[in-house]
């Protein structure tokens, strides 16, 4: 025990710079604002799952796509606490105290002597080069802010540890499937390494091989059916998110390939970046003594088989084309990512091996013990060795301990900087972000992550990320979500009309000094800041003057040049064929003559628009949100039917006359029914567990009788 609180306690010191609530510089930007979102829903009494994402990509029913089980549950405590206070807690604690969850782990495998603590030990000190591993780097202000597979990192342990105990013992089976579901609910990824793990344990042993079979059958139908809440809404609103078409040929989804992974794990890469390869040693080492006691340890077995396939999948189709393509989703998959099942298994193998060096020197000082015949000379002689033996540990661990120390002091350097930079610039950046609250009807653009938007920052936060702090719904922060705007907005063009009308931006941030690109209002400079204003919002009248084919995969590069045309900001627009399914003929109607918006009032946070329009001849009102079959609409409080705008947003066709028209999302709604058969399928499970073995007996009893007769 006193080994587990190394890490623990290292940890929760080093990182406590954590808590500062400065402006993320990285993803956790993102989640921090799912959980601020969860909150207002639930304590609305909503459900976050059915709700409209309004901030990034156009909009998105963001909670549906996103592995979104860490922001609805922090989000539930966020009530209790506030909601960004909640969330930096969960970062820090669940960073800080994850060797706890390696050591509970490796408990049940059943992993014995020093293995469970060591393997705690090694947990906090992976060094990678891709660094969106099992490690620092993937979770904090410095790194990546992967957040989400933080929260699975928690789960996937316990899943595979109880899978293992299940398969033998059924009274782990309904602790393994709820943690398998909890997994696939917190990451998706991750989820498909748990789902693989129960696949691996029941073809470990061929000894009571049916009962295996049996109790693999039931966990894996098990959590299947427990994890259809989020499987099921995937698959049927699959048309509706799209493909990130910037990485789709690329290592960040496709993988690294095995040539520069193997490369990696053998140079040391792979798991100590940057120091000397201790982990790697005696990841390596322990591998050696599983494979040696494969024959006696069934865990031996289940430790090598994952690493090695973990470390194949995450090869991707660089590497393996052909059989990710058997993966289902696999077109979906960030393949690289799967890095994190080898980081997993090399953390409890490591701990093994080093289990197994303590062991071997153990046995040595034994010896020398047996050797000395004199009992003051036993002592002494013991005690200088257990002294040299605890040196040389210390020297031989020392390099992982520098090293994260260095990143973590780091890490709170930059985090101090950055929040006494948000306290010197509040004064100029706060009324700013309060007017555009206050008159929120359109979006606000201040740059792109591939133009001076970069270099736009308020300490070293880039304002367009900063916004997304203070709740700004925003175009320029891109390739967040899974929004069918997603990708088009990668193409958002700053100096055309056109763009600013079809993306519904109504402000411009730019820095002091910086002409805007379009005709605007200049409204206030403060500090660095200035706010300038377009005539546009949120919804636009056009009519359509022809068809585009799109689909999710090609939506963003296919209308690049229809984004770069000048066509919405002369009323015009495209009817989108989507997936080979033909979109309303044009309307053809003169553009300068459609007719006009008299008032408008915007609620997309809540995913609410109501308008009143004139209109003179028949045309499309444009709402300019990411496409989504969710949306509703009603025409004069009669329901009417909505259609597909160039690239992806919404339309509802007009005749002439006076109209009201309110736009409604409602996300979808078989949730209850969903949840219903994953409380079904837990109470399966349970009455499997529960009345088998007495089925057993029974049985057992009737043969005796039999035999007796």
């Amino acid at each position: 025990m006193g080994i587990l609180l190394i890490p623990v306690l290292w940890n929760l010191y080093n990182l406590k710079a954590t808590l500062t609530p400065a402006a993320y510089l990285n993803d956790s930007s993102m989640h921090e604002q799912m959980v601020r979102l969860a909150a207002t829903r639930i304590a609305s009494g909503q459900l976050p799952l059915t709700t409209w994402f309004p901030y990034l990509g156009l909009g998105s029913p963001h909670f549906l796509h996103y592995q979104s089980l860490g922001a609805m549950a922090v989000g539930l405590i966020g009530n209790i606490i506030s909601p960004n206070t909640a969330f930096r807690w969960s970062t820090y604690l669940g960073v800080s105290l994850w060797p706890v969850c390696i050591f509970v782990s490796a408990k049940i495998l059943g992993l014995k002597n020093l293995t469970p603590a060591t393997s705690a030990l090694f947990a906090s000190f992976i060094m990678s080069v891709p660094g969106v591993g099992y490690e620092q780097k993937g979770y904090i202000w410095i790194g990546y802010g992967l957040w989400s597979q933080l929260v699975a990192s928690w789960f996937l342990p316990l899943g595979l540890s109880t899978a293992f105990r299940g398969v033998t013992n059924r009274r782990f089976i309904p602790y393994a499937i709820t943690f398998t579901m909890l997994t696939a609910a917190a990451h998706f990824e991750t989820g498909y390494l748990a789902f693989g793990g129960i696949v691996v344990v029941g073809f470990l042993s061929f000894k009571n091989f049916s009962l295996r079979m049996i109790n693999t059958a039931v966990m894996l139908v098990g959590s299947l059916a427990m994890s259809l809440w989020i499987i099921f809404p995937l698959i049927f609103y699959k048309n509706w998110t799209s493909i990130n078409e910037f990485f789709t040929n690329g290592p960040l989804e496709k993988g690294y390939g095995a040539k520069i992974e193997l490369g990696w794990l053998f140079t040391g890469k792979m798991f100590d970046y940057g120091r000397l390869p201790i982990l790697t040693i005696f990841a390596f080492l322990g591998i050696v003594v599983c494979i040696l006691n494969w024959r006696k340890l069934i865990v031996a077995r289940l430790l090598v088989v994952l690493f090695f396939a973990y470390l194949v999948l995450s090869f991707g189709p660089t590497s393996l084309h052909l059989v990710a393509n058997i993966i289902p989703g696999h077109s979906d998959l960030f393949f690289r990512r799967f890095i994190i099942g080898t980081d997993l298994i090399a953390i409890f193998v490591a701990g093994f091996g080093f289990d197994f060096l303590i062991s071997i020197l153990s046995r040595f000082l034994n010896y020398i013990k047996m050797k000395v015949s004199n009992t003051s000379l036993q002592f002494k002689t013991i005690g200088t060795l257990n002294s040299i033996l605890l040196v040389l540990t210390g020297i031989l661990l020392a390099p992982m301990f520098s090293q994260l120390y260095e990143y973590d002091s780091s890490n709170t350097f930059q985090i101090n900087n950055q929040y006494s930079s948000q306290i010197s610039q509040s004064k100029y950046i706060s009324p700013i972000v309060s007017y555009i609250k206050e008159h929120e009807s359109g979006r606000t653009y201040a740059g792109l992550p591939t133009n001076w938007g970069q270099n736009f920052v308020i300490g070293e936060v880039q304002v367009f990320k900063f916004l997304e702090a203070e709740d700004i719904q925003e175009v320029g922060y891109t390739l967040r979500t899974a929004s069918l705007m997603t990708d088009p907005e990668a193409y958002f063009n700053e100096n055309n009309p056109s763009d600013y009308i079809l993306f519904g931006v109504r402000y411009l941030l730019l820095p002091k000094g910086f002409a805007p690109f379009i005709k605007c209002v200049h409204i206030m400079t403060l500090g660095n800041y200035a706010l300038w204003q377009t005539p546009y919002g949120f919804i636009h009248l056009v009519t359509t003057v022809g068809n585009i084919s799109l689909n999710r995969k090609d939506v963003g590069v296919n209308s690049a040049n229809f984004l770069n045309s000048n066509l919405v900001s002369s009323n015009k627009e495209l009817a989108v064929n989507w997936n080979s399914v033909a979109g309303p003929k044009p309307q053809n109607s003169p553009p300068n003559l459609l007719g006009s918006i008299i008032q408008v009032n915007p609620n997309l946070v809540d995913g609410r628009l109501a308008a009143e329009v004139d209109i003179v001849h028949k045309s499309i009102l444009m709402l300019t949100v990411s496409y989504d079959p969710g949306w509703t609409v009603t025409v004069d409080n009669r329901n009417a039917s909505i259609v597909m705008l160039a690239p992806a947003v919404v339309g509802v066709p007009l005749l002439p006359g006076r109209h009201f028209i309110r736009f409604l999302y409602v996300g979808f709604n078989s949730y209850p029914w969903l949840f219903m058969i994953m409380i079904l399928s837990f109470s399966g499970v349970i009455i499997f567990v529960k009345l088998t073995p007495s089925i057993k007996k029974r049985a057992v009893n009737y043969q005796e009788k039999a035999n007796a007769l």
